[in-house]
């Protein structure tokens, strides 16, 4: 929907561009209405009219270009118009929308000979796109207009061409009254309108002179000279635009610039700004540079680096990234923390880096999550406890995993419920087992070991044979006697080890007998098996019968259907062909056996087809098409078998066939002007549609019609010979065929009506048209050539190209051409033609060949700081420069030359300094105790002990802390005013920090500047 609005927008700026001085600047008077423009109701029809241009045009983005056009088809009006001989008039223009080349056309006038009617140009309208900067004779353009208008302009040039031609009609009839000359030939000229209508060259010329000439306007939209309107809080920029009136191509009249349309969104660039840090309200603002992009994708910077009001960043103090110190020896954690904030990009910024915030949380020890540790070498297990900590937000952090409590444990014990007995069947003995256990807090049992034998005591292992019985396998051959192994324990009770197992070195070979059984037939399964006896000798020569006469396992003789022998019976009322046949096998001498009668085969069957393999029979005069067809069946060998010959179908009726023309085309004889129609038998069969005959004629005949034009309009282009100055119309032959027209020969010359080509100047005198020649200082005029059609007027066979007719060039100075890479500018000139005592200027700034250098003038150096290319120096921020040359070009501008870097900027230190505190606590211990003895522990876990008697004074300790205060015991007796203090020295320690610009961090040594207790 923008996009619409965007391109009507420019077809306003094109219509705009037209004043109506110059659309309304010729005799005739422009259609009348009933309203004022700003008053009348105007209704706009999509696709009113198509044409397309006579001649092919030159497209402009900068002016309204002219443009002659012919309809292509009848208009899209509710009640029927005749446009013969009717051509348009109007302007052309491209706009460039979204990086797409629009094509704009406004129609401002109707014409037809020398009659003509003007139209609103905001009325009639039409834009497509382009891919071209030409506008060619074969491109369709569909225009929107108001029909009301349309229909009248049509209506008023039918109505002039017939008073035109009433006045003509009257002049020829009294000029054949009044006075007729004779020619040379006794004829009269009146005779004959070319000569009548003749006038000498030299008098139209002269009448030409002697009339008033009114200058050639043309208008122009330009941005050149028009700055933007730049709207920072709106956040847009406008181009803005003028408009210039020419008259012969000279600019005569200018309007004030102001905004066409086209905006462009202010946009912002945070990139390469650094944010604004405010610590101390721990708050953080972005900055940016604004810009805007126009629509060839040029950049233009507004301003430099600013903060960014409307956001902020809020600073805030986190621990998540900064890991606690832990002291294990106190079992103490310290919290440390940092400045932070997230920026526009959502990345987190480091403010301050990690630093004790002075708060610290005592160590637990937790049980509950650790196993005990197993030292098997003692024979002991250990309870473990980790080392955690909580946090201000409840949750627990681990500092130290799983560690042995070694002030208590629990030793192992044997235990043989769990174990089962060992068993070495290889030397024939057995063990019992053992597993290793303690028993921890809660009294649950703790297994630490597998089980393992106790070597202390030891079973024999026995064999025997009895209750197993022999293993047989008839597919193998052979039997196997089975035996178990056991032991008794201290109770003497048997314990079996091993349940029956066949024994690995004895094996009974099993016989077959034959006993003359018969084969065993097993109709069901279709199966034929011989039959055995089975048998064995054991150890004791006794004979196992193993399996009594019954069929093989082993062997097997399939059984399978045999038609050999047999017949085929078939059933042609039910379309079916059963076989006969019986079982049968093979013994193992392949002699075969047969074991049932010949019956007919109720699995198998062969289905009677009727097929379609024979010829249709045709009887044209009655229009019917007999189906001939066979019955035939394929056997169980996948040979087909013919059960009957082709013959009419039982089954599929006869099928009526009809008399088609659609298929067949027309018979044309253009010899006699008449085309016959054809047509062929067809029937449908299957869905299909086949033919029964070929095309034959019918008595229907068309007569053949030579059409030239259509609505006015040339149905085929006319054949031009400018060699000869001929030209030759072309028509199409066609036919009438049930109310339509149809084309039967494409277009052909009419050589009988031959037209002559002749040359004029109108449409050409458009200085801007001419061809110039900018090295000679010449241009040279331009004509055209054309034909006359009777009943549609002239038909332009050429565009505007160059005659004889020669122009002299004036040139006048107009500005420099500067060339900044050579430090040199050339004098350019304006070149102007008088064209019937108007000048018309047709180059501006123009560089003459040959034209002299002019060189700069230098001025003075100039560096500039280039921030975004600033380092550090140590703590110093330096700050390079660029060095430009700065030089006057003749036209009185300033051109920059960048001449490589300048002197360096220090601008100043940029470190932050700061002194860093820290309190190390009990680093010295003050005793004093009459009567009393004191229990003290150093920084290594050393005990010792302080005392004073029952004297009185104080003692320290130091050079070895953090120390502790154990315990106190006294007052001894025998001491008079007992008297003890205990006094704990903290030392205080400095040191300094220095934070660079590129975030590193330099810390200087801890120095001791007090104590406290």
């Amino acid at each position: 929907m923008h996009l619409h609005k965007y391109m009507y927008c420019g077809l306003l700026a094109v219509t705009l561009a037209i004043p109506q001085r110059a659309v309304l600047a010729q005799t005739a008077a422009p259609p009348s209405v009933e309203a004022s423009a700003g008053d009348r109701q105007v209704l706009i029809k999509e696709d009113l009219f198509t044409v397309s241009p006579v001649l092919e045009t030159e497209l402009s983005s900068d002016t309204a270009v002219p443009v002659e056009l012919q309809f292509n088809a009848r208009p899209n009006t509710t009640e029927s118009v005749d446009i013969s001989g009717i051509m348009a008039e109007g302007f052309t223009r491209t706009v460039n929308v979204n990086g797409e080349e629009i094509a704009q056309v406004v129609v401002t006038r109707l014409k037809k000979d020398t009659n003509f009617v003007d139209l609103e140009a905001n009325d009639f309208t039409s834009q497509f796109g382009v891919d071209s900067k030409r506008l060619l004779p074969t491109t369709a353009i569909s225009v929107n207009g108001d029909e009301a208008e349309f229909v009248q302009a049509v209506a008023q040039l039918s109505a002039k061409e017939e008073t035109d031609e009433s006045s003509s009609q009257d002049d020829r009839e009294t000029t054949s009254t009044e006075g007729a000359s004779v020619d040379s030939e006794g004829g009269s000229a009146n005779e004959n309108p070319v000569a009548g209508g003749y006038e000498t060259p030299n008098r139209l010329a002269q009448d030409e002179e002697e009339e008033e000439r009114e200058p050639n306007l043309s208008f122009n939209v330009t941005t050149d000279g028009c700055e933007p309107i730049i709207d920072l809080a709106g956040g847009t920029v406008r181009q803005t635009s003028m408009s210039e009136t020419l008259e012969d191509g000279v600019v005569t009249e200018t309007d004030a610039c102001s905004p066409n349309g086209v905006v462009w969104n202010i946009q912002k660039n945070y990139e390469v700004c650094e944010d604004i840090v405010d610590q101390a309200n721990l708050v953080a603002r972005p900055q940016y540079v604004s810009y805007y992009n126009d629509d060839n994708g040029a950049r233009y910077d507004l301003a430099g680096c600013q903060p960014d009001t409307s956001v902020s960043f809020a600073i805030t103090e986190s621990d998540d990234a900064c890991a606690p110190e832990l002291d294990f020896d106190r079992e103490v954690v310290s919290l440390m923390s940092q400045l932070t904030y997230r920026n526009r990009s959502g990345s987190e910024v480091v403010v301050q880096s990690c630093e004790g915030t002075g708060d610290t949380i005592d160590m637990e020890r937790s049980y509950g999550e650790c196993d005990e540790l197993v030292d098997s070498t003692k024979g002991v297990a250990y309870q473990q406890y980790k080392l955690v900590y909580a946090d201000d937000q409840g949750s627990v952090h681990t500092v130290r995993q799983c560690a042995p409590d070694e002030s208590d444990g629990f030793d192992f014990q044997r235990s043989y419920d769990e174990c089962n007995i060992d068993i070495d069947l290889e030397a024939r003995i057995s063990r019992p087992q053992y597993a290793l256990f303690y028993q921890d807090l809660t009294g649950t049992k703790q297994v630490v070991t597998q089980c393992q034998p106790d070597t202390d005591k030891r079973f024999v292992i026995e064999e025997s044979f009895a209750s197993c019985t022999d293993i047989v396998d008839i597919h193998a051959g052979y039997a196997t006697p089975q035996y178990r192994l056991f032991y008794e324990d201290d109770g003497g009770v048997q314990v079996v080890v091993q349940e029956c197992k066949p024994s690995g070195d004895q094996t009974y070979q099993i016989s077959e007998l034959d006993t003359g059984c018969d084969d065993y037939v097993d109709l069901t399964n279709g199966l034929a098996y011989p039959q055995f006896t089975l048998s064995y000798t054991n150890n004791a020569n006794k004979k196992e019968i193993v399996r009594e006469c019954a069929p093989s396992e082993d062997t097997s003789y399939p059984l399978v259907k045999s038609y050999d022998g047999c017949d085929v019976v078939a059933d042609l009322e039910a379309l079916e062909a059963r076989p006969e046949f019986r079982w049968s096998y093979l013994d193992a001498t392949l002699k075969q056996i047969h074991v049932t009668e010949c019956a007919p085969d109720e699995e198998t069957a062969f289905v009677i087809e009727e097929r379609q393999n024979c010829t249709f029979d045709f009887d044209f005069d009655t229009g019917v098409a007999t189906v001939n067809t066979s019955l035939v069946y394929t056997n169980g060998d996948d040979v087909e078998v013919s059960a009957r010959e082709c013959g009419p179908s039982q089954t599929i009726d006869p099928i009526r066939m009809t008399a088609d023309t659609s298929n067949c085309s027309l018979q044309h004889n253009y010899g006699s002007g008449v085309s016959t129609e054809m047509a062929m038998w067809t029937y449908e069969y299957d869905g299909q549609l086949f033919q029964a005959s070929p095309c034959i004629t019918t008595d229907a005949t068309y007569t053949h019609a030579q059409v030239f034009e259509k609505n006015g309009i040339d149905v085929c282009t006319p054949i031009v010979d400018l060699a000869n100055g001929q030209a030759a119309r072309q028509y199409r032959t066609e036919i009438t065929v049930d109310g339509r027209e149809e084309v039967i020969a494409g277009c052909q010359p009419d050589e009988s009506n031959m037209l002559g080509i002749e040359a004029t100047t109108d449409g050409c005198e458009d200085a801007a048209s001419f061809d110039h020649d900018l090295a000679a200082g010449v241009s040279y005029g331009r004509e055209r050539f054309y034909y006359n059609v009777p009943g549609q007027g002239r038909v332009y066979v050429t565009g505007c190209q160059r005659n004889d007719q020669t122009f002299t060039h004036s040139v006048s100075p107009n500005g420099w051409k500067n060339n900044d890479s050579t430090l040199r500018s050339q004098q350019l000139v304006d070149v102007s033609i008088k064209v019937n005592g108007a000048a018309y200027q047709i180059a501006t700034s123009y560089l003459q060949p040959g034209t002299s250098e002019v060189a700069y003038s230098f001025l003075r150096n100039q560096d500039d700081a280039d921030y975004a290319s600033k380092y550090y120096d140590g703590c110093n921020e330096m700050i390079p420069t660029k060095r430009t040359k700065l030089y006057t070009r003749p036209d009185g501008s300033t051109y920059s030359l960048p001449s490589g870097s300048g002197t360096t900027i220090n601008n100043g230190d940029k470190c932050v300094r700061s002194v860093e505190t820290q309190t190390l606590g009990n680093r010295k211990i003050w005793v004093a105790g009459k009567g009393y003895t004191h229990r003290i522990r150093d920084g290594n876990g050393n005990l010792f002990y302080a005392g004073n008697g029952c004297n009185s004074g104080g003692k320290t300790f130091s050079g070895n802390g953090p120390y502790s205060h154990v315990s106190s015991s006294g007052p001894s007796t025998g001491c008079n005013h007992p008297s003890n203090e205990v006094r704990m020295y903290h030392e205080v320690q400095e040191r300094s920090k220095i934070v660079y610009p590129d975030g590193s961090v330099i810390y200087g040594d801890w120095q001791s500047t007090g104590w406290t207790t």
